[in-house]
């Protein structure tokens, strides 16, 4: 039986661990360059930081007992961008396209929508991630711009775009 997503625990450090080694074996053009955790301490660091944080979450799913998606959400700490953050979403390759990512983004706006004050959710792709960019659509972001030739991927360099989402104000 799957699991529904939930919140990172301590505890989530070896499982979060091995979930950066085997992203990083894809070989995957990250986005960003998160700086993958690639060791225990940086692991744990990483989910303590997300553990204290205010208006920030860190949330896993799990398959066979293993960690196989991730999504991460930076509330922003300035002031005049307070009332917005920044997700990151994550899925192993052999688990893509059987609705993790959905379950995550699901997970995400349910929780957002209790956050006080929280109103924008933001996040970057790249331009090539059509299936990425079907699901953002579908979950209501909507395109706010363009990073021309944002992220350097071997020889290549590809346009990342900023795509963001309103909370539904309404409900509050």
């Amino acid at each position: 039986m799957d699991l529904p997503p939930r919140p990172a625990r301590a505890q989530d450090a070896p499982g979060l661990l091995d979930f950066f080694q085997a992203l990083a074996a894809e070989r995957c053009p990250f986005l960003l360059d998160r700086g993958l955790p690639l060791n225990l301490e940086a692991v744990e660091d990483l989910l303590d930081g997300y553990l204290d944080a205010p208006r920030s979450g860190l949330w896993v799913a799990e398959r066979d007992a293993r960690i196989v998606g991730m999504l991460q959400f930076s509330g922003h700490s300035h002031p005049q961008q307070g009332h917005g953050g920044a997700l990151a979403l994550s899925v192993l390759a052999p688990w893509r396209r059987r609705g993790i990512a959905r379950a995550l983004l699901e997970t995400l706006l349910a929780w957002a929508e209790g956050v006080d004050g929280l109103r924008r959710l933001s996040l970057e792709v790249f331009a090539t991630n059509l299936p990425a960019i079907r699901l953002y659509e579908g979950f209501g972001f909507a395109r706010d711009g363009v990073k021309r030739e944002g992220a350097r991927v071997g020889d290549e360099y590809v346009d990342i775009l900023i795509m963001s989402r309103a909370l539904d104000m309404m409900a509050r």
